[in-house]
């Protein structure tokens, strides 16, 4: 906060000014040798405390403090006095002043008295400000009662929205490395604005910044402060952000409603986004991915589904390099999914109700990565091709049909001879194309996948090893940890201990 210091005998002043060391440099000291200068200052400095003598040439310290809590009734101000002004300091208290301190000014009846004010302040400060934020919060959802009368309603601002990776994904901003201190903080350095700048949480995901417009600011240097902000964060963290002028007597939610419907248009998947009031959408080429699809439909209708994997990690890949927003993308798989069930259908000649078979293009909200939309798609291809993978298949290209099997039923007893007779293939000749396709045993790949899913679930929270013994299959909890340790290279209790200090590292 901004102090004043304000003493005609400048031996006095400046052994205030030296006193007050102390207090930086978390508050900002001004010294003055008259009222006159002091309260001039009022036109380019907002003071939260001054300090004055009583009695000064021009105007003087009574006429002062009157003047400026006209201006401001908020203002703390502690005047300083000798015995036989005591009359004017009883004054004093009576115009607003908090407390008056005796000359000469011991040094811890100084510092007592300046560190209980300052508290006061930032308790005052702090109510106010959790008040305002109380009341936008209520604004960025629906108009408040007697809205017109609130000053963010009255004044005009900058309204700026930042997402973090999507929608509803799993990383919130409390899990964020990027602090709301980062916004505030950079502007705050370049000193182009001290006050009023409000900065919540809406939700998980998006944050809110309102800036208050200045006289000689326009949109291009709003714009480009932003622009700093945000290549800053996007260096960090997945970010999208967009931002609109709020004008006089405007709505606080349809301004915030308005942003987000650019934010919607305009997001890219996977990567950062800055988007402009003005953006414009750009076309996006998928010839190739177009191409590749059909493939895919070639490789269901021949079952040869073992390829699956690789054409859609070159789908994924050809769309990050296409740089696709999330609107394009839910539009582009709705099509896909809609024109591979009818070519299938019509290929195979399947009486399969394809009307049934749905997909949640909401789940893209969720995604936050081209890896974690190239696992999501692979899904989606595989109940695809349960529905449509020709009823004679050779067996070769059966394992992606034993490696799903074995991902949806790993906690039961899984025999590979059951799989085998069902599809009327030798046991033998199955074992040797799995082992040739996935690398190891059928007895090893179940083991591998059940340890990773007990990794997940000791991440997730699960902190009984017994309980996750349960969930992937095993009975015997001694035997559990036996195998994990065999599989991990430590026992289940040591990579408990180690996702605890990856934790505190992290919030750290």
């Amino acid at each position: 906060m901004n102090l004043f210091l304000v003493e005609d005998e400048p031996w006095a002043l400046m052994e205030l000014v030296e006193l007050f060391k102390r207090y930086e440099p978390a508050h900002t000291i001004y010294s003055f040798e008259n009222g006159d200068d002091a309260f001039s200052a009022l036109e380019k400095v907002h003071p939260q405390l001054v300090i004055s003598d009583i009695t000064m040439p021009g105007m003087n310290g009574l006429e002062l403090i009157n003047r400026i809590l006209k201006v401001d009734p908020s203002v703390k101000c502690i005047i300083l006095s000798v015995h036989d002004q005591f009359n004017y300091a009883q004054q004093s208290i009576k115009i607003g002043v908090i407390d008056y301190l005796l000359k000469p000014i011991k040094k811890e009846q100084l510092y007592t008295t300046v560190d209980q004010v300052i508290a006061t302040i930032e308790s005052e400060e702090r109510k106010i400000r959790e008040s305002e934020i109380l009341a936008i919060s209520k604004m960025l959802y629906t108009s408040l009662e007697n809205e017109e009368e609130h000053i963010l309603y009255r004044n005009s601002y900058y309204l700026v929205c930042l997402i973090l990776e999507n929608r509803e994904g799993d990383k919130s901003w409390a899990d964020s490395s990027i602090t709301k201190g980062e916004w505030l903080g950079f502007l705050e350095r370049k000193s182009l604005y001290k006050n009023g700048l409000f900065c919540l949480d809406y939700d998980s995901q998006s944050r809110v910044l309102l800036i208050p417009e200045m006289e000689k600011e326009n949109q291009i240097q709003i714009e480009i402060h932003l622009k700093d902000i945000y290549e800053q964060m996007k260096s960090k963290e997945i970010v999208h952000m967009s931002y609109l002028k709020k004008r006089e007597n405007e709505s606080i939610a349809r301004t915030f409603a308005l942003v987000n419907k650019n934010l919607e248009k305009h997001m890219r998947f996977g990567q950062s986004t800055f988007v402009p009031p003005e953006a414009l959408e750009e076309e996006v080429d998928l010839t190739n991915v177009w191409v590749k699809i059909r493939v895919i439909e070639t490789l269901i209708s021949k079952g040869e589904l073992l390829k699956l994997n690789g054409v859609i990690d070159s789908i994924t890949l050809e769309l990050q390099h296409r740089k696709i927003t999330i609107s394009q993308l839910k539009l582009l798989i709705n099509n896909m999914h809609y024109a591979l069930k009818y070519k299938l259908k019509e290929k195979l000649e399947s009486n399969t109700d394809i009307e049934s078979i749905q997909i949640n293009l909401d789940i893209l909200n969720k995604l936050s990565d081209f890896n974690q939309l190239s696992n999501w798609l692979k899904e989606v291809f595989e109940n695809l091709a349960e529905y449509f993978t020709p009823t004679l298949i050779e067996p070769k290209h059966l394992i992606p049909r034993v490696v799903q099997w074995i991902h949806n039923n790993y906690q039961d007893n899984l025999f590979f001879q059951d799989f085998a007779n069902e599809h009327h293939v030798s046991l033998s000749y199955l074992s040797r194309e799995f082992k040739a396709q996935t690398g190891c045993t059928f007895s090893e790949y179940i083991m591998r996948y059940r340890m990773e899913k007990a990794k997940e679930f000791f991440t997730e929270g699960i902190n009984k090893t017994s309980e996750v013994c349960k969930l992937v299959g095993y009975e015997d909890p001694k035997h559990f940890s036996s195998v994990f340790k065999r599989v991990e290279g430590m026992t289940p209790k040591d990579y408990k201990k180690l996702i605890q200090s990856r934790k505190k590292i992290k919030t750290n």
